[in-house]
């Protein structure tokens, strides 16, 4: 049994959407604030502990604010920096699990262009319909 199912592309006139970081990784980065405590220890504990709160805040909003984008707005698909007009997609299916992971790996097209991240399980993949 195959873990995908295909759906329909219609007109969207706008969607939206950011694929923040997990929020392992935020918590990862939070204990930025304990481990530069320890190095600034042998000035002040709390001149160190203020140092690593405010880097792990400047890491945590950077990687929120350089999340990918995904939008649909005057008939343009932008995922990420790439950009096709909406009248070229052809047949969406949506992949999970174990077909997912091929999609990823080996099904994949050398000449395709992929926003990956990690973290996210479902793929999506449109087909360009160029008939020109």
């Amino acid at each position: 049994m195959h873990n995908c199912f295909r759906v329909e592309i219609d007109v969207v006139h706008n969607f939206n959407e950011r694929q923040y970081p997990p929020i392992s990784a935020l918590l990862a980065i939070l204990l930025l604030a304990p481990a530069v405590s320890v190095l600034f220890y042998f000035l002040n504990m709390w001149v160190g502990l203020v140092i690593g709160l405010a880097l792990s805040l400047v890491f945590i909003a950077f990687f929120w604010f350089v999340s990918p984008k995904i939008s649909v707005s005057n008939g343009v698909l932008q995922v990420g920096r790439a950009q096709i007009p909406t009248k070229y997609l052809g047949e969406a299916t949506i992949y999970r699990g174990h077909s997912a992971w091929e999609e990823r790996g080996p099904k994949s097209d050398p000449n395709a262009w992929f926003g990956i991240r990690g973290g996210i399980d479902p793929v999506t993949k449109i087909v360009i319909d160029d008939r020109a």
